[in-house]
């Protein structure tokens, strides 16, 4: 039986690949190109999870912590993965839902101050 991708799925996989050949890309220009400096400490990716509770974002990190044979770090306000790769970062993290309540409360007095202009010295 063959398996059929929902539009989302093909867009999904559409994208990977186009992510993957872009890194590849990317690693073969800076190999083409000494002369280019690369960030002296490391370079990072950020992956923010966006499942539809906490509860499915904590087993999504579980999920890739395994596949890259380390652990999830449950222990700060943003739950991670992270993987390294020399000095190439890919991290993979999480806003539980009551951070991205305190964040919006604490933001949403952004507009309720009004700094006078500074007149340039």
């Amino acid at each position: 039986m063959t398996a059929v991708l929902s539009t989302h799925d093909l867009k999904a996989q559409l994208r990977r690949a186009a992510t993957i050949q872009g890194l590849r890309d990317m690693a073969a220009w800076l190999d083409e190109h000494p002369d280019v400096p690369v960030p002296a400490y490391h370079v990072e990716i950020l992956h923010s999870l966006n499942g539809d509770s906490d509860e499915a974002e904590a087993a999504e990190l579980r999920r890739i912590a395994e596949a890259a044979e380390t652990t999830a770090d449950f222990d700060q306000n943003h739950p991670e993965v992270l993987i390294k790769f020399g000095p190439v970062k890919y991290r993979f993290y999480m806003i539980p839902e009551q951070v991205q309540k305190r964040h919006d409360a604490w933001n949403s007095y952004r507009d309720s101050v009004q700094v006078d202009e500074v007149v340039p010295v």
